[in-house]
């Protein structure tokens, strides 16, 4: 437990090449299921990385195989999904029983709303009449500028709503560039 704990100490001050090494060395598999992942780590590994013990750096297949029925690997299993986000794809984790910290509005929520309703008021006043323009004018794509100028078109009690939970969760609002 010792080892573990030092390890554990100087985890974030090692270079990230070393913990990917580390990582690398005794994870042995990660599987990705619809509802959960599953992590399998070899305890003989992990022994080495902790107290420097030396193993033959030769893995053979049925060497893993008898280590898997022998009970030498540590399997963890998180209850979590991947799901689409936007344009980009997000490990969900659903909360702990223990009351982990809620949700919290994501900076880029607010940057939309703030683009949304800066292209609009350009909109207004002529200076890119159209979503066409906002896009050649910024170098965005048509379909995002169309996406986020929906934001301009929140209820006011909806925009309040974001930004007052935003508030709440003692954070700053970020200084947004409509751009």
């Amino acid at each position: 437990m010792a080892a573990a704990s030092k390890q554990s100490d100087e985890w974030l001050s090692i270079s990230p090449a070393a913990q990917y090494e580390f990582v690398r060395r005794v994870v042995h598999r990660v599987v990705v299921h619809p509802d959960r992942i599953e992590v399998e780590a070899s305890k003989k590994e992990l022994r080495v990385e902790l107290f420097g013990e030396h193993l033959a750096s030769s893995r053979r297949p049925a060497a893993d195989q008898q280590e898997h029925e022998s009970g030498e690997v540590i399997r963890l299993a998180v209850d979590a999904r991947v799901q689409r986000c936007g344009g980009e794809m997000r490990l969900v984790v659903p909360p702990s029983p223990l009351g982990q910290q809620k949700s919290h509005p994501v900076s880029s929520l607010l940057k939309a709303l703030a683009r949304g309703r800066q292209w609009y008021e350009w909109m207004l006043t002529g200076e890119a009449p159209c979503p066409r323009s906002i896009t050649q004018k910024l170098g965005l794509s048509e379909r995002y500028v169309r996406r986020v100028l929906k934001c301009a078109f929140l209820a006011p009690d909806t925009v309040e709503a974001i930004v007052s939970l935003f508030r709440s969760r003692n954070r700053e609002i970020p200084c947004i560039s409509p751009c």
